[in-house]
């Protein structure tokens, strides 16, 4: 694999991020209309209840959002460069799979490749850093070899 391979792999965990951070938003607006009809349309306890609920999950929303801006902030902020150690930013073929690490969220497929994007902070991740190219480790019971590093 090559350099741009590894820039299609950050792009689009940025663009799978940006498309969660709308979906979220949309879910937000929805909330805000449910709220907005739920106060002209009920009365009593059950109308407490309703808003309650609807206030509860905008709560919830709110939470996801400002997780997933902060999310995205830390993906800008990744380093594309070549690695010549497992650290952030480096994709790894691990035992004949692609890690790309930088923060945990889960698989892309790229070139009919899947990669798994991984954060440091991650079990693996930790026991990786600083690893260099043909090293190993065992971890959990299984032999990881890092066969290159991008």
């Amino acid at each position: 694999m090559n350099a741009s391979f590894k820039l299609r792999i950050h792009e689009t965990g940025a663009l799978q991020l940006a498309a969660q951070m709308m979906s979220l938003q949309d879910q937000m607006d929805q909330s805000r209309a449910d709220l907005g009809s739920e106060t002209k349309s009920s009365a009593g306890d059950k109308h407490e209840t309703g808003r309650a609920m609807i206030q509860l999950e905008q709560e919830r929303l709110g939470s996801q959002m400002t997780a997933l801006k902060k999310q995205l902030d830390g993906w800008s902020r990744i380093p594309t460069e070549r690695k010549e150690s497992i650290a952030l930013g480096a994709l790894a073929r691990l035992n004949g799979s692609w890690f790309y690490f930088s923060a945990g969220i889960g698989k892309l497929t790229m070139d009919g490749e899947e990669v798994t994007c991984l954060g440091l902070t991650s079990p693996l991740g930790q026991a990786l850093m600083g690893m260099a190219e043909k090293g190993s480790i065992n971890f959990r019971d299984q032999l990881w070899l890092i066969e290159s590093i991008f």
